[in-house]
């Protein structure tokens, strides 16, 4: 996660010294496509895969736990048990399903970590430039309310006690996971501005003093 907040705004800099206007729809819609070709193509053939072996996987699945004596180690808010519906694979092939307790980690992949992927992908924009125009103070602000609320919301984890607005098995809901992807983007922004003629020292310590054009 901090590696993806890292590359997304050093990508932000680099598209943007190369004269695209992130604030432009025509940017956000590149970003998107080059986004969702780098992950879908393949992540969509194994859930192919997946769903054609689903009743068998699982069973292995339960037959590996009990041969381990690890029945109850995925916890109450194990979800692999969920029967394949149209909604499951509907959430799947659109990448919703990170928003969606029950189907956060619903199948044999791991791919709880490739919603949050998609979720960040898709507010990247938003988060890049409010951070920029907020010279990155209101902004870390913001997102860091927006972390301690989502906590304060949510359940995280296969063994959590639900809170107002139930239980995540796994973090698959960008809030909860806001901060690694934004310590991720403020160091790319640091080391960005290193490279400036400023005082890097200065810049990195100092985020008000830095270029209104961030």
């Amino acid at each position: 996660m901090l590696i993806s907040g890292f590359l997304m705004m050093w990508h932000f800099y680099e598209r943007r010294q190369m004269g695209e206007a992130w604030g432009s729809a025509k940017t956000c819609g590149k970003f998107y496509i080059r986004r969702f070709f780098r992950i879908a193509p393949l992540y969509y053939c194994a859930l192919v895969v997946v769903y054609l072996l689903h009743d068998g996987l699982l069973r292995d699945i339960t037959q590996n736990r009990l041969a381990l004596h690890q029945v109850d180690v995925q916890g109450p808010h194990d979800p692999t048990s969920l029967k394949l519906t149209a909604a499951h694979v509907l959430a799947h092939f659109t990448f919703l399903f990170g928003f969606i307790p029950a189907f956060a980690q619903s199948n044999p992949l791991p791919d709880w970590s490739i919603g949050l992927e998609m979720q960040f992908y898709l507010f990247f924009p938003f988060l890049a430039l409010l951070l920029s125009r907020t010279q990155f103070v209101g902004g870390v602000v913001v997102l860091l309310g927006i972390h301690w609320l989502a906590l304060q919301l949510f359940g995280v984890g296969i063994w959590a006690d639900p809170k107002w607005l139930g239980v995540f098995p796994y973090p698959t809901f960008l809030p909860l996971k806001i901060d690694c992807f934004l310590v991720g983007m403020l160091l790319a922004a640091g080391l960005y501005e290193w490279r400036t003629p400023q005082s890097a020292l200065f810049c990195c310590c100092w985020p008000w003093s830095w270029p209104a054009s961030i």
